[in-house]
């Protein structure tokens, strides 16, 4: 395969690669605000005063990473 065809074929992938980059941040956008719409409704519509924390903590739990790790 000449450099000229290598380059294309390259391109082509190139091309493919970015868009399904853009397709994943796109999801990834989607899901936080779709998890924060999630949060929002749950501490100002199902749960009292002085609850938010606590329920917080039992969702996230305290191995690993954290869902919500900026709220």
């Amino acid at each position: 395969m000449s450099v000229a065809a290598t380059k294309r074929v390259f391109l082509a992938d190139l091309e493919s690669i970015e868009r399904r980059l853009g397709e994943i941040e796109l999801s990834e956008k989607q899901n936080a605000l779709e998890r924060g719409m999630m949060l929002k409704h749950v501490r100002d519509n199902d749960l009292t005063h002085g609850q938010w924390l606590r329920w917080l903590e039992s969702v996230r739990g305290t191995d690993g990473p954290t869902l919500y790790p900026s709220v």
